[in-house]
């Protein structure tokens, strides 16, 4: 099999073999009469941006393929019906590629998940190293379709916590406050759990605008000024307070299958760390999380609450990239929140993977409302899924 540069004599059996993939391209018409499509092969043919299979023994062209330097990306491939299953798709995008610029992303705009004629295709990018990053792309006849990327294996992946490697089942702030009660020294007004917690939820509520404001509250702050200004003194320090709170409150517990991608991160020599939005101090962070996930190899675990900012901002990235001594088109984050994960990790120039669990009950249900990225992104829903896809890398 040959892969050449397409010329003008290559002309007619692109515009044969356009005709043929008309139905599954989804084309209004006949694909290869379209004024449109010859004039594109003509440019891509004069950019030298269209190569063709040509087959050994009968000298027939077996596929096109064109693409765009300057949009880095595949912009049309098809086979011949004849020649499918004989090699020359996964050749013709080989070469393809290879003029494609490695430093910024290669894309493709293919078809829509469940479109059954477009599985071959789909399943040739997948097995190239493309993922769906986009969901939501339309094609310029109103046909719905998918964008894909071409990965690379990435050299860090940083996690979010909550709701992402683990979660707080059975939440309850009461218990927590109860907790703490066996260990009062006094209490100067008799306050009971029940009216402290309640006291806690109202104060934690009117300093929630800071947090809204990308600010963070330490939970040691917190307690401090709750437990002074109520003036009930306990035997214990507040590390140990918020340590006695938060294990009753919550004990924790793994994400689905989270412990089984860490171990796969780590056997394929892939870096880790996290980045986590939460009032509670690292220390306890880091003991919560080795704890619940003991075989992680996270270099490091940033709290905002030893930072004062929240996520998204984009200095927690930032740091977590000096940390890390790489740059952000090496580093992957993934986390559940659009805005805060999705959005912030993009903003620094790392890849956003959109962590989707629907089968855990989320008590931030809403946090997403509706918001869908407008960039390229993984969206998985369970952590075999993220395997799967580094696996192909």
């Amino acid at each position: 099999m040959l892969i050449r540069w397409v010329t003008e004599t290559d002309f007619p059996t692109w515009i044969e073999l356009a005709t043929e993939v008309s139905p599954i391209f989804q084309h209004p018409a006949d694909m290869g009469v379209d004024p449109e499509f010859v004039a594109y092969i003509k440019s891509k043919t004069g950019k030298n941006e269209a190569f063709t299979a040509v087959d050994d023994i009968s000298g027939d062209n077996m596929g096109f393929i064109g693409f765009s330097r300057t949009n880095n990306r595949i912009s049309w491939f098809a086979v011949f019906e004849k020649y499918r299953g004989k090699g020359a798709g996964i050749q013709l995008l080989k070469a393809a590629v290879e003029q494609l610029n490695h430093t910024r992303s290669i894309t493709v705009d293919t078809y829509a998940e469940g479109y059954h004629p477009g599985i071959p295709a789909k399943n040739l990018y997948r097995k190239f190293g493309f993922v769906e990053t986009n969901s939501n792309v339309v094609n310029p006849h109103n046909i719905p379709g998918c964008r894909m990327t071409l990965m690379k294996k990435p050299e860090m992946i940083i996690f979010d916590y909550g709701h992402t490697l683990l979660y707080e089942p059975d939440t309850n702030y009461l218990r927590g406050e109860e907790a703490l009660f066996k260990y009062i020294k006094s209490n100067k007004n008799n306050y009971t759990p029940q009216e402290v917690n309640d006291f806690a939820q109202d104060l934690y509520a009117e300093i929630a605008i800071f947090r809204k404001m990308g600010m963070e509250i330490h939970q040691r702050q917190f307690q401090r000024m709750l437990f002074e200004y109520l003036e009930i003194e306990l035997t214990i320090p507040l590390e140990e307070m918020e340590r006695v709170f938060w294990d009753n409150m919550s004990a924790g517990a793994l994400m689905p299958d989270a412990d089984k991608m860490i171990d796969y991160i780590n056997a394929n020599g892939i870096r880790s760390g996290v980045i986590s939005n939460i009032g509670f101090s690292g220390d306890r962070l880091t003991e919560r999380i080795n704890g619940l996930l003991p075989r992680n190899k996270f270099e490091f675990i940033i709290a905002s609450s030893e930072y004062m900012l929240r996520k998204p901002h984009r200095m927690l990235f930032e740091l977590a990239l000096k940390k890390a001594e790489l740059s952000a088109s090496d580093v992957w984050f993934c986390g559940d929140t659009v805005k805060a994960d999705i959005e912030g990790s993009h903003a620094v120039g790392m890849f956003p993977v959109w962590y989707d669990n629907k089968i855990i009950d989320d008590p931030w249900t809403n946090k997403n409302d509706g918001a869908i990225p407008q960039f390229p992104h993984l969206h998985i829903h369970e952590w075999f899924e993220f395997i799967d896809i580094l696996k192909r890398l």
